[in-house]
């Protein structure tokens, strides 16, 4: 019955993110820092979106998401993003993996935005969740060989 029941969320959670929709969001003006705060929630679903769905490049809805991502990180006054070095060498540069590690990064300082984490915390925590989707073949994208080495 457990069984059944996991089944059907995850029927009802996939029905649901194939009908996700942000292509909207390339209309919002982001300006202030309450233009910010009142698209955290938005992120959060362009997020989960992404990184409970197969990749797929011709996904318009995919793009959109993960253009909105950006464009939030890179404005926000409260969140400080960057890809680093490191990062860029993680992901070979590719734009792909790029948006997805933007992404994670997301997620993971959003869902812990109350506790005092430092960019270090963040960073890590976007880095595996990063390679634990590649690593995924069911989500049709390779894990760089960086990752591979990551991963033991």
């Amino acid at each position: 019955m457990k069984k059944l029941i996991i089944i059907l969320f995850a029927l009802i959670a996939t029905s649901n993110w194939a009908n996700a929709q942000f292509s909207h969001l390339n209309d919002v003006e982001l300006k202030t820092s309450e233009d910010y705060k009142e698209y955290t929630e938005q992120v959060l679903d362009c997020s989960y979106y992404l990184l409970m769905t197969p990749f797929d490049k011709k996904d318009s809805e995919r793009t959109a998401a993960t253009e909105f991502i950006i464009r939030w990180m890179k404005g926000s006054p409260s969140c400080d993003f960057s890809v680093s070095d490191d990062i860029k060498t993680l992901t070979e540069e590719k734009e792909e993996l790029i948006g997805l590690y933007a992404s994670c990064y997301a997620k993971v300082y959003l869902e812990n935005e109350e506790s005092t984490q430092d960019i270090t915390e963040i960073t890590e925590g976007a880095v595996s969740a990063l390679i634990q989707y590649c690593n995924n073949p069911s989500n049709k994208i390779k894990p760089t060989k960086e990752m591979k080495k990551r991963l033991g």
